[in-house]
């Protein structure tokens, strides 16, 4: 392990998205964020590159929302639509 790695408690980008989602999160917001940054450390420890780094801190507040926004354990296609949306 790298040792001069010091995991994230928070991340701007996937923080500011996921409070767009609070509501339709409702009790899980805590450990769906959770989920998702510990994703996000894990994958740093990779040695990410800054556009890698880019593309991930989007993906990742987004790929399972679908869950949730949707109230639907068939959430890829959401989940896709609404990580779309926010691209463009």
């Amino acid at each position: 392990m790298n040792e001069t790695f010091s995991p994230d408690s928070s991340h701007l980008t996937i923080d500011c998205i996921l409070n767009d989602y609070k509501e339709a999160l409702k009790d899980d917001f805590e450990r769906y964020r959770g989920h998702c940054l510990r994703m996000w450390n894990y994958l740093n420890l990779m040695g990410l590159t800054h556009e890698e780094q880019r593309l991930i801190e989007i993906a990742l507040p987004f790929h399972d929302i679908g869950v949730w926004s949707h109230d639907s354990m068939d959430y890829l296609e959401p989940s896709i639509a609404l990580a779309l949306s926010y691209v463009d």
